[in-house]
C-alpha cells in the first residue's frame, strides 16, 4: 500500500530542477501512507514526473520501489494498492516466457498491462488499487481506479498543467496550485457529512470514479471510460438457485476471498465490532490462517455506547489473540486536532474518530488489516432501507404513527423530565431525534436521499447565496425494480466510496496501516447484486443470506441481530472532552471568519446543546467538522 502522486505539464519555462524539488515536496507530503521507501521519476522532456511512497507489504526488498519500468521499456507505473490473485496471472506470465525479478504485485500488473493490454489486465486482476500508468511511446497517461473505489485518486487541472495524487495534500503542493471553494460539495457535505459526487471542496480537485479509466494525452486532453458498472448486474437476477444453494456458493466465495487476503510478508490482523460483519471475516480468517490471527477493537469509557464485550466473547470463540483500546480525553482531543489533515476536506462521518484511534494502536501489531466493510451495502443491512420502501410504498404504518404521537409528546414536555425518560430507557438524544423524526415524515414526496439527511433544510445554517441545488435525481437506477435493490445500488455507488470507504482509508493510511475489504471482492460484488431481494431482505429480517452462512460457524447466541458500529457518545464528547476545542470553532471570532455558516443559528445550536437544553450532537457534528477544516485552510478559500 502505498501514496502516489505526479504531473503532465505542457509548459516550457520551468527549470528541471524546480520541477524535481517539486516532485519530491508533493511524494514527501504522502509519506504517511508509504513510511518506507520514496521514489520519484522526471523524463528528459520534464513534463511527466511521477512519485510514489511506499508501504512495503509483499517483497519487502528494492526490487519492488516504485516508479517501476516495464521489461519492455514502454511502460512505467506509479501503484497503489494490492493485487491479490498473482499466482493466476504469474501462470499467465509464464506461458509468455516472462521472468520476473521481484515478487512484488506492482510487476505483475505492470507486465500484465505490458503483455496483454490495458483493459485485459484490470479484467483479470482481482484486488483494490489507484495507480497510473505512463505509456511512453504513444506519451498517454493513465489514471485507473478500481472496481469498488477502496484505494482514492484525485487529479488537478489548470490551463498548462495536470497533476495527480492519492490524497489532496499533494495537489496542493503542487506548483502554483490556486482554487477556491466548491460550493456544491459543500452543500452535499452538510447536507450528509460527505461529498456525493466526486469531486472536492476544491473547485478544480475533482476524484477518479470507481471502476473508471482517465486518459490524457500530450496535449493534456482527458477522456474517460468506465471499465466495470455494478449497476449492469442489478440486470440479471438469479431466479432458479435455492437460498441452500446460495449460502453455500456465498460461503465458498468469503473463504477464497479471506484467504487470498492473506497473502503478506507483514502481520496480518482483523477489526472486530461485534457486529454480524466482522464476526464473519474475522472467524473464516482464523480458520484459513496458518496460526493465530489477531483482532483488534474499541471500547468506550461511557458505558451505554460500549459494545467490546460482544467482540471480546466473539474473539474468545474463534480463539484470536485480542487487542482493545478504550477510548478516553487523550485519545480523542489527539484525533480530532488532526482531523482536518487527515482527511484534507470536511468530512463528518463521526465513527471516523474510533476508525482512526483503533488504526493507530493496530499499527503496533501488524500490517495489514482485513474489515467487515460493504455487508450492510450489498446484503440490505441498513435499517433506513426498511423505513424508506415503507413511506415510498405510502402505506399506513400503525408503528410509524405511534412513534409521531410519542415525538410529538417528548417535544411538549419538560427537559428534566425528558432527561429521566432518556435515563430510564438508556436512550438519548430524544429531543433531536424527535424532532428529525417528525420533520422527515411529515415531509411529502420524500427520496431514498432524504434517508441519509443530517440537515434537510440547509436554509437554516447555510447563508442563502452559498446554497446550490448540488443533488442529482436517482434516475440513474430507474431500470432496478425493486426498491430495495435501488437503494442498495445507490449505496454502492455513492454512500460506500465516498463515506466507508473514504473514512477508512484516510484513517488507517494515515498510520501507515494496510485494510483490506475481502466483502467487496468483485465476485461477491457480482453475487450479491443477482441475489433475489428475499434472500437478503425477508419480511423485514435484514442481511438474511449473511447471516445464515454465519450461524453455520459460530452459535447463534453470539450472533448480534443489531447493527453494530462504531458509534460514538458524541453529546457527551461535546459537553466534556471536546468542550473546550468546540467552543472556539463555534464562538462568535472563529464563526465570523467564516462567510458560509449563519453564525447566528449555529451559537443558537450550540448554547442549546452545552446547556443540556437539547441535543444537536448528530448534527453539530458536520458544522464542527467544517469549522475545524476551515480554521486550518484560510488561506484556500478567499472568494474571487
Amino acid at each position: 500500500m502505498c501514496g502516489i502522486t505526479g504531473f503532465y505539464i505542457q509548459g516550457k519555462d520551468y527549470k528541471r530542477s524546480n520541477l524535481n524539488e517539486n516532485l519530491n515536496e508533493m511524494t514527501n507530503s504522502l509519506s504517511h501512507r508509504g513510511p518506507d521507501d520514496i521514489g520519484t521519476w522526471l523524463n528528459l522532456d520534464n513534463n511527466i514526473g511521477l512519485g510514489q511512497t511506499r508501504l512495503s507489504i509483499r517483497d519487502l526488498s528494492k526490487n519492488g520501489s516504485q516508479p517501476m519500468f516495464s521489461a519492455c521499456g514502454s511502460y512505467i507505473i506509479v501503484y497503489n494498492g494490492e493485487i491479490y490473485d498473482n499466482n493466476k496471472i504469474k501462470s499467465l506470465l509464464e506461458k509468455k516466457n516472462i521472468r520476473l525479478k521481484s515478487s512484488s504485485d506492482t510487476e505483475v500488473l505492470l507486465e500484465n498491462i505490458s503483455n496483454f493490454g490495458l483493459d485485459s489486465a484490470l479484467e483479470n486482476s482481482n484486488g483494490m488499487f489507484a495507480f497510473a500508468l505512463f505509456d511512453i511511446k504513444k506519451k498517454k497517461l493513465f489514471l485507473i481506479r478500481d472496481r469498488m473505489g477502496i484505494k482514492p485518486l484525485f487529479y488537478y487541472q489548470n490551463n498548462n498543467n495536470f497533476a495527480f495524487a492519492s490524497e489532496i495534500k499533494a495537489l496542493k503542493k503542487f506548483l502554483n496550485f490556486k482554487s477556491s471553494l466548491n460550493v456544491d460539495a459543500l452543500n452535499s457535505f452538510l447536507k450528509y457529512g460527505f461529498n456525493r459526487n466526486y469531486s472536492s471542496i476544491y473547485q478544480n480537485i475533482k476524484q477518479v470514479k470507481p471502476g473508471e479509466i482517465i486518459e490524457i494525452d500530450q496535449n493534456l486532453i482527458i477522456k474517460k471510460k468506465l471499465y466495470w458498472k455494478t449497476n449492469n448486474f442489478f440486470k440479471d437476477i438469479k431466479s432458479n438457485t435455492s437460498l441452500t444453494e446460495n449460502i453455500n456458493e456465498l460461503e465458498s466465495l468469503i473463504k477464497d476471498a479471506v484467504k487470498i487476503r492473506l497473502e503478506s510478508d507483514v502481520e496480518v490482523g482483523s477489526f472486530l465490532s461485534g457486529g454480524i460483519d466482522s464476526s464473519l471475516i474475522s472467524q473464516v480468517m482464523s480458520e484459513v490462517s496458518e496460526k493465530k490471527i489477531n483482532t483488534f477493537s474499541v471500547g468506550f469509557i461511557e458505558k451505554d455506547y460500549d459494545e467490546s464485550r460482544d467482540a471480546r466473547e466473539i474473539a474468545k470463540y474463534i480463539g484470536s489473540n485480542h487487542h482493545e483500546i478504550l477510548i478516553g480525553e487523550k485519545e480523542l482531543l489527539n484525533v480530532f486536532d488532526n482531523l482536518p489533515n487527515i482527511y484534507d476536506e470536511p468530512f463528518a462521518d463521526s465513527s471516523q474518530i474510533p476508525t482512526a484511534i483503533v488504526s493507530n494502536y493496530a499499527r503496533k501489531y501488524a500490517g495489514v488489516i482485513l474489515s467487515g466493510d460493504g455487508g450492510d451495502e450489498l446484503f440490505g443491512g441498513y435499517t433506513r432501507y426498511l423505513e424508506a420502501k415503507k413511506q415510498i410504498d405510502k402505506k399506513e404504518d400503525v408503528k410509524v404513527n405511534f412513534k409521531k404521537k410519542i415525538g410529538s409528546l417528548i417535544l411538549n414536555l419538560n427537559p428534566n423530565f425528558t432527561k429521566l425518560i432518556e435515563k430510564l430507557t438508556q436512550k438519548h438524544n430524544l429531543v433531536e431525534k424527535s424532532k428529525n423524526y417528525l420533520k422527515f415524515h411529515n415531509k411529502k414526496n420524500k427520496t431514498y436521499l432524504d434517508f441519509l439527511c443530517q440537515w434537510h433544510n440547509l436554509n437554516e445554517i447555510l447563508e442563502n447565496k452559498f446554497i446550490s441545488d448540488e443533488y442529482k435525481n436517482e434516475k440513474d437506477y430507474d431500470f432496478i425494480k425493486n426498491d430495495y435493490e435501488k437503494f442498495m445500488a445507490y449505496d454502492l455507488n455513492e454512500y460506500l466510496p465516498n463515506d466507508i470507504l473514504t473514512k477508512v482509508d484516510r484513517a488507517s493510511m494515515n498510520y501507515g496501516l494496510e485494510v483490506r475489504v475481502p466483502l467487496l471482492d468483485y465476485r461477491i460484488v457480482k453475487f450479491s447484486s443477482r441475489l433475489k431481494i428475499d434472500n437478503k431482505i425477508s419480511s423485514n429480517y435484514q442481511k438474511k443470506i449473511l447471516k445464515e452462512v454465519l450461524k453455520k460457524r459460530i452459535p447463534n447466541k453470539l450472533i448480534k441481530n443489531k447493527k453494530v458500529g462504531f458509534g460514538i457518545p458524541i453529546d457527551e464528547w461535546l459537553r466534556s472532552f471536546l468542550r473546550e476545542k468546540v467552543d472556539y470553532l463555534l464562538s462568535k471570532e472563529c464563526l465570523g471568519q467564516n462567510p458560509y455558516l449563519n453564525s447566528a443559528t449555529v451559537q443558537k445550536l450550540w448554547f442549546e446543546h452545552q446547556n443540556n437544553l437539547q441535543n444537536h450532537g448528530i448534527r453539530l457534528w458536520n458544522i464542527i467538522s467544517f469549522q475545524n477544516w476551515i480554521n486550518s485552510n484560510k488561506e484556500f478559500l478567499i472568494e474571487n
